[in-house]
């Protein structure tokens, strides 16, 4: 056998064994990049696909195609949409039989703050017309992805993501920051995450919006993220997501139970 050939049947049981690793989103119609312009030196980088990241006045508008492609089909299957980050876009696709399932549709971007959020909350959220909204915001606020940490200016603009849902007759679901210690500036930043988890659960009480609060079930030791629930100090993996599908389920049957205040459909 030559080298040549030798390493050609290599790299094909290389690929094989990857492969499985990303089956399930060769059907996925929604685009893997935003916008054709750079804020950071490098795009945010989720698993495989690449997301390039705009200025944080700048919406992202990678689901617009796919926003047209739900609209046109059977609400049941926009039930609920989850907004957030790269933990909300690495649970579809990690657990996208359970997203399905239950009607669930991703609407995560890795590396947004929540002013990014609020920038694109009415294309991928109010205008899909969900029965609810999974929001969960403030991870890479808290970790200083673009600026020092702005806790007033964080906790507006959940709050104004909250209100626009209220307002459209969308049932509130607010999530709890995971736990996690991989931020650059240590304790403080941890600190800042608690706080931040208790002023959500105070808004929802406020506001008659539900907390679903994942720290029960994921936090291990020194309120740190399990390591056997992380894929770093930060991100959970398969078996974070398996724990904390209950969780949310709970969440999204409380909210639907609830009237909604401001109810148009």
């Amino acid at each position: 056998m030559t080298e040549m050939t030798r390493r050609t049947l290599l790299g094909g049981v290389f690929t094989a064994i990857a492969l499985p690793a990303m089956a399930g989103r060769n059907d996925d119609p929604r685009p893997v990049t935003g916008p054709k312009r750079f804020y950071m030196r490098r795009p945010y980088r989720v698993l495989g696909p690449r997301w390039p990241v705009p200025p944080e006045n700048e919406p992202n508008l990678a689901y617009q195609g796919h926003n047209k492609l739900l609209l046109a089909g059977p609400a049941r299957a926009r039930r609920v949409v989850m907004m957030g980050d790269s933990i909300t876009y690495n649970w579809d696709r990690f657990c996208r039989p359970f997203f399905t399932a239950h009607g669930l549709v991703d609407r995560g971007i890795g590396g947004e703050t929540s002013a990014q959020m609020l920038l694109r909350f009415k294309p991928d959220v109010i205008e899909l017309k969900p029965q609810a909204v999974h929001l969960m915001a403030g991870t890479n606020d808290l970790a200083a992805l673009r600026h020092p940490y702005d806790g007033e200016a964080t906790r507006r603009n959940i709050e104004a993501m909250a209100t626009q849902a209220d307002e459209a007759g969308i049932r509130v679901i607010l999530a709890s920051v995971t736990p996690a210690t991989g931020f650059r500036w240590g304790k403080p930043a941890e600190d800042a995450l608690k706080s931040l988890n208790g002023w959500i659960n105070d808004l929802c009480g406020r506001n008659g919006y539900t907390y679903c609060d994942y720290w029960p079930v994921l936090r291990g030791t020194g309120d740190w993220l399990k390591p056997q629930y992380g894929r770093d100090k930060v991100h959970p993996n398969p078996a974070g997501y398996a724990v904390m599908g209950p969780v949310l389920l709970a969440a999204i049957d409380t909210a639907l139970k609830s009237p909604s205040r401001n109810a148009t459909r």
